[in-house]
């Protein structure tokens, strides 16, 4: 149940068990679309201030469905989500079972996770992980719901400017990540996922070579020492 995921700060269970864990800095629960999970995820990103937490939307909804999962309309009533310390995507992935050899459809956030930790090894953190360079999927064979198409631009339009990020059938480069957005509303640089990710990785770097310091008085030998260890 969703209390199993949540966990318990006080027991070190569910997204909690990562409490004494510093080495990450990505959270996601990618079987699940749960509301009361995606806020929990969200809220221990932005109690951390170290990590980002990557949501989705349930698989094969339409643009409609997508929009009131993030806003916490129609069906849903949650609060809209808004921290730039949290990413969401859509559209699904098409594939074949490895096993029955069907074609069945999942989320698309563990092609998402994998494309994003292999842009962090291959370039930095603070490169947008959308676009065919450093987000194309292999061995796809569509989108649930594909936001790529020309019918769809309109609909394609109103998601992204919500915040959401899709996974495409693009006409050139085929399943590819387009999108480069967190879930915050106000209009800063941070509705960027790059430029929340480059705070990310800066907090992280940052934060050792200032605690080397801090202790000492507050003034401009102090502030020297700290500029040359940056």
């Amino acid at each position: 149940v969703d209390a199993d995921y949540i966990g318990d700060p006080t027991q070190s269970i569910g997204i909690y068990a990562f409490d004494e864990v510093s080495e990450i800095n990505k959270i996601a629960i990618p079987a699940k679309a749960v509301p009361a999970i995606d806020v929990a995820l969200i809220a221990y990103a932005d109690m951390r201030k170290d990590l980002i937490a990557v949501v989705r939307t349930p698989v094969g909804v339409n643009s409609a469905g997508i929009l009131d999962y993030r806003n916490g309309t129609g069906t849903y009533t949650h609060q809209p989500h808004d921290s730039w310390r949290a990413i969401m995507w859509t559209g699904g992935n098409v594939i074949n079972h490895p096993v029955t050899g069907e074609t069945i459809e999942i989320p698309e956030i563990g092609d998402v996770l994998g494309l994003m930790s292999a842009r962090d090894n291959n370039f930095a953190e603070w490169f947008a992980v959308a676009g065919p360079e450093r987000g194309r999927v292999r061995n796809s064979l569509g989108v649930a719901y594909n936001l790529g198409s020309a019918a769809r631009q309109t609909e394609a339009d109103n998601v992204d400017v919500n915040g959401v990020n899709a996974v495409i059938e693009h006409p050139s480069f085929g399943v590819t990540l387009w999108g480069n957005s967190t879930l915050q509303r106000a209009n800063t640089l941070l509705i960027h996922a790059n430029i929340a990710e480059l705070m990310i990785y800066l907090t992280r770097e940052l934060r050792p070579i200032i605690e080397t310091e801090l202790f000492n008085p507050n003034d401009p030998q102090t502030w020297k020492a700290i500029h040359r260890k940056v």
